[in-house]
């Protein structure tokens, strides 16, 4: 007897879930804790908020800079204990012989151990300023070299002082160099001194060295010199006396006198008289003119010395001696 045939189950039906009920529309989250802040603190915070995104970018940047500067100063290499130092004198005159030179360089060299230190280029400085050689300084500058570390360079660069003339003291006692602004120098063997003008007849004691010699008289006598050095004829000249300025021997007699020789020719008396007087009345001529009557004279006569005993140029007409 035949199996009866099972009957497919039937198809079961899939399960859906029921939509949720959509939420209702409100202020988003943000909008809901914005709208308890206080409006004055609101405003607040939104007038500051460039000022914080500024300052967050400054702290930033210096925590880089002092990560990057830790790390540049725990990298660098202490330098070498220098073992000399030294000094050089630029743009000296050709005049100085070397050995005044290194006295000059060790004078203003002072201490090694304190070359690395700021202070080290003002003392320098103070130490250069301090020698009567040197009128002014206009740098100072330090430097290790390259291929020695422990030898440290100071270059200067200054004024020098140059004797311009000898004064010989009143009462014959000795000699005394001053350059141009009457400042008085150290004597020394290594500089030649024998061609430099003497000055006689200075009134009064001189000053300390490095001290300017602030004697009339003497200024005068400079300023003479410094006209004729432009002449042709300077080299004759040998002396400057002073010894009558304004007239304090004899008010008629020249106030200056200088002598000039040459070889072994006789030397010559010039009666220069005085400069101009600041009140003007003067009776003698110009300085200018009184060179100008040197200069035809030198002209005639080939030299300023050996011909005549005296020259007179005080007055319009230049005076000689009949011998």
């Amino acid at each position: 007897m035949a199996k009866p045939k099972k009957q497919p189950k039937p198809a079961k039906a899939p399960r859906t879930k029921a939509p949720k009920p959509p939420r209702p529309e409100g202020p988003s989250l943000w909008a809901r804790l914005s709208a308890r802040i206080p409006d004055a603190l609101r405003a607040r915070c939104r007038g500051s908020a460039p000022w914080a995104a500024l300052a967050v970018g400054v702290l930033v940047v210096l925590g880089v800079g002092f990560k990057v500067l830790e790390s540049a100063v725990l990298d660098t290499v202490p330098p070498r204990p220098l073992t000399e130092v030294r000094v050089a004198l630029l743009a000296h005159p050709d005049w100085m012989p070397p050995s005044l030179i290194g006295d000059l360089a060790h004078a203003v060299c002072g201490d090694a151990a304190d070359f690395d230190t700021p202070p080290y280029t003002q003392q320098v400085h103070e130490r250069a300023l301090a020698s009567p050689w040197i009128a002014r300084v206009h740098s100072v500058t330090k430097s290790r070299l390259p291929a020695r570390e422990d030898l440290g360079v100071v270059e200067v660069r200054c004024d020098y002082r140059t004797p311009l003339v000898r004064v010989q003291l009143t009462d014959l006692s000795g000699i005394v160099l001053v350059d141009r602004e009457g400042v008085r120098l150290p004597q020394r063997a290594d500089v030649n001194t024998d061609r430099l003008v003497l000055v006689q007849g200075v009134q009064g004691g001189p000053p300390p060295l490095g001290q300017p010699w602030n004697a009339p008289d003497l200024l005068d006598a400079i300023r003479l010199i410094e006209l004729l050095q432009s002449r042709s004829y300077d080299r004759e000249v040998t002396a400057v006396d002073v010894l009558n300025h304004g007239g304090r021997m004899d008010p008629y007699s020249a106030h200056i006198r200088f002598f000039a020789q040459s070889g072994t020719r006789r030397a010559t008396e010039i009666r220069f008289g005085r400069f101009p007087s600041p009140d003007g009345t003067d009776y003698e001529i110009p300085p200018d003119r009184k060179l100008a009557r040197l200069d035809r004279y030198v002209s005639d006569y080939r030299a300023l010395s050996g011909t005549h005993r005296w020259i007179d140029i005080r007055y319009d007409q230049l005076e000689t001696s009949l011998d």
